[in-house]
């Protein structure tokens, strides 16, 4: 399929494609848990409400950032991680190879 990235159109493409992939748990959840930062915690504070993150000054119209930031250990002052697939993250039932899962003839 070729979908042509018109000027405009690539945030809602990219956002249509990066929901898929998500929607039908077609990342690698092994690698994505180890070798990136999506098992970070970002502090408690963070959120996105209304089409507004936190820290909105609708009086100032700016954002304080000081939220938006990881949940760091005090002792060591490293970013704390989810230790466990307990946590809210989903379990991956696929293959923990990329090979194995992207030359499959059913996909």
């Amino acid at each position: 399929m070729y979908l042509r990235i018109r000027t405009g159109s690539d945030v809602a493409y990219f956002g249509g494609l990066i929901n898929h992939v998500l929607q039908n748990n077609l990342f690698h959840d092994e690698y994505v848990r180890n070798y990136t930062n999506a098992s970070f915690l970002v502090k408690d504070g963070y959120a996105f409400t209304d089409g507004l993150f936190s820290g909105y000054s609708a009086s100032a119209r700016s954002y304080n950032i000081a939220s938006w930031s990881y949940d760091t250990d005090p002792a060591t002052s490293f970013a704390k991680s989810r230790a466990s697939p307990a946590s809210r993250w989903r379990t991956s039932t696929r293959s923990p190879t990329w090979s194995a899962r992207w030359a499959s003839p059913t996909r």
